[in-house]
């Protein structure tokens, strides 16, 4: 879905807005991905915070040191999905390109 708006963007790059145009699909790639990683999160922190109340008045551990866990936990997924995002964008980009003709159809050899 997200790599039609940047089909064939990087064959003809002639001014600025070009590039603003590549950044500007990128930055909504990004922002999509936390948007998607903050919804999965939630349905599983909601129902702690009560535990965590309950425990931090309870002098069990510190807010720190919960909060610290909850990211170490996720910085694992949240790696995977960075390296798989950027390996999609490189083949996209970079590998798979189609010579561009100008006329919205692959160029062909003629030999």
């Amino acid at each position: 879905m997200f790599g039609a708006l940047l089909w064939q963007k990087g064959q003809k790059i002639d001014d600025e807005q070009d590039i603003f145009n590549i950044l500007g699909s990128i930055f909504i790639f990004i922002q999509f991905t936390g948007i998607g990683n903050c919804s999965s999160v939630m349905p599983f922190v909601a129902p702690e915070r009560a535990i965590v109340y309950r425990e931090r008045f309870a002098g069990m551990y510190s807010p720190w040191s919960y909060s610290f866990a909850q990211v170490v936990v996720e910085i694992p997924y949240i790696l995977l999905q960075a390296v798989l995002f950027l390996f999609l964008l490189y083949l996209d980009k970079f590998v798979l390109r189609l010579p561009y003709t100008g006329t919205g159809k692959p160029a062909t050899s003629s030999s």
